[in-house]
Protein backbone atom coordinates (compact mmCIF):
# COMPACT_ATOMS: atom_id res chain seq x y z
CA UNK A 1 0.00 0.00 0.00
CA UNK A 2 2.85 2.04 0.38
CA UNK A 3 5.41 3.28 -2.59
CA UNK A 4 8.88 2.73 -2.03
CA UNK A 5 11.42 5.32 -2.45
CA UNK A 6 14.81 4.92 -4.18
CA UNK A 7 17.74 6.77 -4.35
CA UNK A 8 19.42 7.17 -7.46
CA UNK A 9 23.32 8.25 -7.88
CA UNK A 10 23.97 9.76 -11.59
CA UNK A 11 27.29 10.12 -10.81
CA UNK A 12 28.38 6.64 -9.28
CA UNK A 13 25.99 5.14 -11.47
CA UNK A 14 23.97 3.25 -8.58
CA UNK A 15 20.74 2.97 -6.79
CA UNK A 16 19.85 2.42 -3.88
CA UNK A 17 18.12 -0.98 -2.01
CA UNK A 18 14.65 -1.29 -1.66
CA UNK A 19 14.42 -0.65 2.42
CA UNK A 20 17.72 1.68 2.32
CA UNK A 21 18.05 4.72 4.15
CA UNK A 22 19.42 7.81 2.04
CA UNK A 23 22.15 7.97 4.47
CA UNK A 24 23.00 4.57 4.42
CA UNK A 25 23.20 4.83 0.56
CA UNK A 26 25.54 7.51 0.74
CA UNK A 27 27.66 5.73 2.57
CA UNK A 28 27.24 3.06 0.57
CA UNK A 29 28.65 4.92 -2.23
CA UNK A 30 31.33 7.07 0.05
CA UNK A 31 32.88 3.53 -0.18
CA UNK A 32 32.59 2.84 -3.60
CA UNK A 33 33.40 6.77 -3.95
CA UNK A 34 36.89 6.26 -2.29
CA UNK A 35 38.04 3.12 -3.53
CA UNK A 36 37.94 5.09 -6.90
CA UNK A 37 39.33 8.04 -5.84
CA UNK A 38 42.14 6.12 -4.86
CA UNK A 39 42.26 4.42 -8.08
CA UNK A 40 42.90 7.46 -9.86
CA UNK A 41 45.08 8.46 -7.25
CA UNK A 42 47.02 5.89 -7.73
CA UNK A 43 47.19 6.44 -11.58
CA UNK A 44 48.26 10.36 -10.84
CA UNK A 45 50.87 9.29 -8.41
CA UNK A 46 52.28 6.72 -11.55
CA UNK A 47 51.85 9.92 -13.59
CA UNK A 48 54.17 12.02 -11.45
CA UNK A 49 56.47 9.55 -10.00
CA UNK A 50 58.36 9.38 -12.98
CA UNK A 51 59.04 13.84 -12.99
CA UNK A 52 60.03 13.45 -9.43
CA UNK A 53 62.85 11.24 -10.22
CA UNK A 54 64.11 13.02 -12.68
CA UNK A 55 64.17 16.10 -11.03
CA UNK A 56 65.60 14.25 -7.52
CA UNK A 57 68.09 13.17 -9.82
CA UNK A 58 68.93 16.41 -11.07
CA UNK A 59 68.89 17.69 -7.63
CA UNK A 60 71.66 14.55 -7.14
CA UNK A 61 74.05 16.10 -9.54
CA UNK A 62 73.50 19.71 -8.81
CA UNK A 63 74.37 18.88 -5.04
CA UNK A 64 77.37 16.74 -6.51
CA UNK A 65 78.35 19.85 -8.46
CA UNK A 66 78.29 21.96 -5.70
CA UNK A 67 80.49 20.05 -3.67
CA UNK A 68 83.07 19.62 -6.48
CA UNK A 69 83.15 23.12 -7.32
CA UNK A 70 83.64 23.83 -3.36
CA UNK A 71 86.60 22.02 -3.29
CA UNK A 72 87.74 23.33 -6.49
CA UNK A 73 87.24 26.65 -5.17
CA UNK A 74 89.09 26.09 -1.51
CA UNK A 75 91.90 24.66 -3.19
CA UNK A 76 92.20 27.75 -5.46
CA UNK A 77 91.89 30.14 -2.52
CA UNK A 78 94.62 28.26 -1.15
CA UNK A 79 97.01 28.11 -3.72
CA UNK A 80 96.71 31.73 -4.24
CA UNK A 81 96.75 32.70 -0.78
CA UNK A 82 100.44 30.50 -0.77
CA UNK A 83 101.69 32.03 -3.89
CA UNK A 84 101.05 35.66 -2.68
CA UNK A 85 102.43 34.49 0.33
CA UNK A 86 105.60 33.15 -1.63
CA UNK A 87 105.93 36.85 -3.91
CA UNK A 88 105.63 39.07 -0.82
CA UNK A 89 108.37 36.58 1.22
CA UNK A 90 110.79 36.49 -2.04
CA UNK A 91 110.04 40.23 -2.66
CA UNK A 92 111.02 40.82 1.22
CA UNK A 93 113.53 38.44 2.00
CA UNK A 94 114.97 38.30 -1.27
CA UNK A 95 118.57 40.04 -2.43
CA UNK A 96 117.05 42.86 -4.22
CA UNK A 97 113.77 44.03 -2.99
CA UNK A 98 112.34 44.27 -7.02
CA UNK A 99 113.28 41.78 -8.90
CA UNK A 100 111.97 39.83 -12.05
CA UNK A 101 111.51 36.73 -9.95
CA UNK A 102 109.39 38.62 -7.54
CA UNK A 103 107.49 40.73 -10.15
CA UNK A 104 106.57 37.17 -11.93
CA UNK A 105 105.61 35.74 -8.84
CA UNK A 106 103.58 38.36 -7.95
CA UNK A 107 102.25 38.37 -11.21
CA UNK A 108 101.32 34.60 -11.04
CA UNK A 109 99.30 35.56 -7.92
CA UNK A 110 97.20 37.94 -9.44
CA UNK A 111 96.51 35.84 -12.01
CA UNK A 112 95.30 33.53 -9.63
CA UNK A 113 93.25 35.86 -7.71
CA UNK A 114 91.08 35.76 -11.09
CA UNK A 115 90.94 31.55 -11.37
CA UNK A 116 89.69 31.83 -7.76
CA UNK A 117 86.61 34.19 -9.12
CA UNK A 118 85.89 32.03 -11.60
CA UNK A 119 86.29 28.96 -9.27
CA UNK A 120 83.69 31.16 -6.63
CA UNK A 121 81.56 31.97 -9.63
CA UNK A 122 80.94 27.92 -10.66
CA UNK A 123 79.99 27.83 -6.84
CA UNK A 124 77.71 30.36 -7.36
CA UNK A 125 75.65 28.82 -10.13
CA UNK A 126 76.00 25.49 -8.79
CA UNK A 127 73.96 26.64 -6.31
CA UNK A 128 71.90 28.41 -8.47
CA UNK A 129 70.91 25.64 -10.46
CA UNK A 130 70.19 23.63 -7.07
CA UNK A 131 67.78 26.06 -6.14
CA UNK A 132 65.85 26.38 -9.59
CA UNK A 133 65.78 22.19 -9.28
CA UNK A 134 64.63 22.10 -5.63
CA UNK A 135 61.77 25.04 -6.52
CA UNK A 136 60.53 22.80 -9.37
CA UNK A 137 60.75 20.12 -7.00
CA UNK A 138 58.48 22.43 -4.83
CA UNK A 139 55.77 23.73 -7.42
CA UNK A 140 55.25 19.87 -9.08
CA UNK A 141 54.71 18.81 -5.38
CA UNK A 142 52.06 21.84 -5.31
CA UNK A 143 50.83 20.78 -8.43
CA UNK A 144 50.18 17.33 -7.56
CA UNK A 145 48.59 18.01 -4.34
CA UNK A 146 45.76 20.37 -6.19
CA UNK A 147 45.13 17.58 -8.11
CA UNK A 148 44.54 14.99 -5.29
CA UNK A 149 42.56 17.77 -3.94
CA UNK A 150 40.29 18.19 -6.90
CA UNK A 151 40.48 14.36 -7.10
CA UNK A 152 38.73 14.23 -3.48
CA UNK A 153 36.25 16.64 -3.99
CA UNK A 154 34.99 14.93 -7.61
CA UNK A 155 34.81 11.78 -5.77
CA UNK A 156 32.89 13.32 -2.47
CA UNK A 157 29.09 11.50 -2.40
CA UNK A 158 28.10 13.42 0.41
CA UNK A 159 27.51 16.72 -1.63
CA UNK A 160 26.39 14.41 -4.44
CA UNK A 161 22.90 15.54 -5.62
CA UNK A 162 20.63 12.23 -5.38
CA UNK A 163 17.36 11.99 -7.24
CA UNK A 164 14.40 10.31 -5.59
CA UNK A 165 12.26 7.27 -7.74
CA UNK A 166 9.51 6.83 -6.46
CA UNK A 167 7.99 3.08 -7.45
CA UNK A 168 4.03 3.29 -6.64
CA UNK A 169 2.78 -0.44 -5.60
CA UNK A 170 0.68 -2.53 -7.54
CA UNK A 171 -2.84 -4.47 -6.32
CA UNK A 172 -1.27 -7.32 -8.61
Amino acid sequence: SQPVVLYRSAAMKGTSEAHETEGDFRARLQVLASEQRDIAVGKLRKRYNSKVNTLEARLMRAEQAIERESEQSRKKKLDTAISFGTAILGAVLGRKRVSSTSARSIGSAVKNVGGMRKEAGDVTRAEETAARVREDLRVLQETFDADVAALDARYDAQDEELTEVEIKPKST
